[in-house]
């Protein structure tokens, strides 16, 4: 059994059929050759023969046309509104933008922002697609300022820590020193007790 090819790239399944198509192949077998290869799913037979009519007509792009529908509200202005609010505070959610710009959606503001102005979220931080140079230097420079800070932080609270223990086993180290001397002082009391020695 072949492989199915489940995934085609954009437009491909068009360009197969416009081949298809220009070497005379009948609708329904172009079809069942998609479906073969592509899976049952892939396209209809009517798009199929829509498709087919259309590059039989004279077509040559296997992209949709623009079609004239609704025009799209989103303007330079309110581009440049969603902007400022962004870089007044990295951290805004879309639902945050909604009520400072009430008169569009979340999805065309999550539109403007991701396509328009090309930012996308890094860790909960609107940050551009791009980056230039002299944005990846400053992300730099702020990052290793906060490493070093926690780095001094740590070792500052390491020191004291440390000097705490060196207190507290000083006391311990002398306590231990004084109970093995009277340990010794013991051992050597009782070794003397115990065995006498013998006067000739």
């Amino acid at each position: 059994m072949e492989a199915l090819i489940e995934c085609p790239a954009d437009r491909e399944v068009q360009s197969v059929i416009k081949f298809l198509n220009a070497q005379s192949i009948a609708l329904i077998e172009i079809h069942r050759q998609l479906c073969r290869v592509y899976g049952p799913n892939v396209m209809s037979k009517q798009m199929v023969h829509r498709w087919c009519r259309q590059f039989s007509a004279g077509r040559q792009s296997v992209h949709d046309e623009k079609r004239s529908g609704r025009p799209s509200i989103i303007t330079d202005d309110l581009v440049e509104l969603v902007r400022e609010r962004i870089t007044e505070n990295h951290h805004v959610t879309v639902t945050e933008l909604s009520s400072h710009v009430p008169q569009i959606s979340g999805s065309l503001l999550h539109e403007i922002v991701t396509e328009h102005l090309l930012f996308r979220k890094f860790c909960a931080r609107w940050v551009p697609k791009q980056l230039t140079p002299e944005h990846k230097t400053k992300c730099m420079e702020e990052r290793l300022e906060k490493e070093l800070a926690d780095v001094r932080s740590l070792l500052t609270e390491n020191e004291s820590e440390l000097r705490r223990l060196h207190k507290e086993n000083s006391k311990t180290f002398a306590v231990a020193v004084i109970i093995m001397f009277f340990a010794f002082l013991m051992y050597g009391i009782y070794i003397m007790v115990t065995n006498p020695v013998n006067s000739v």
